[in-house]
């Protein structure tokens, strides 16, 4: 049995923290940001990619917890089996609930063409 919880936590882990969150690249980025951010878009840009990682790893943790209490689940009797029901069925919908509003904001970035790499050429004068 352990062996088979260590299997679902590792590749729940693998898969959504593969996504892009390694401790060398994390490592790099903390050392490269007096270079990085000079300006505020520059540091809007970077408190955006660690809000979406640090998003990643809430909803990992989200899975991981949905995991564990479907194992309390099947081993637990009387009132317990009545709690981890319960709470199995908000992780589901929070999890629900957190894909769904990211999605949205992804649709809503992509209608509108709010990315950042579709900013305006501003014209400048070569002296």
């Amino acid at each position: 049995m352990i062996s088979r919880w260590g299997s679902i936590v590792g590749g729940t882990l693998g898969v959504f923290l593969g996504y892009g969150i390694s401790v060398a690249h994390a490592a790099e980025d903390v050392a490269s940001l007096p270079e990085r951010i000079r300006t505020f878009p520059d540091l809007v840009s970077f408190s955006l990619n660690v809000i979406n990682d640090i998003i990643v790893v809430i909803l990992a943790l989200g899975v991981m917890w949905v995991v564990y209490l479907a194992f309390v689940l099947i081993k637990a009797e009387g009132e317990k089996k009545d709690e981890a029901r319960n709470s199995i069925l908000y992780g589901l919908v929070g999890i629900f609930v957190m894909v769904s509003v990211w999605g949205l904001v992804n649709i809503l970035v992509n209608t509108f063409n709010l990315d950042d790499s579709t900013r305006p050429v501003v014209p400048t004068l070569s002296v």
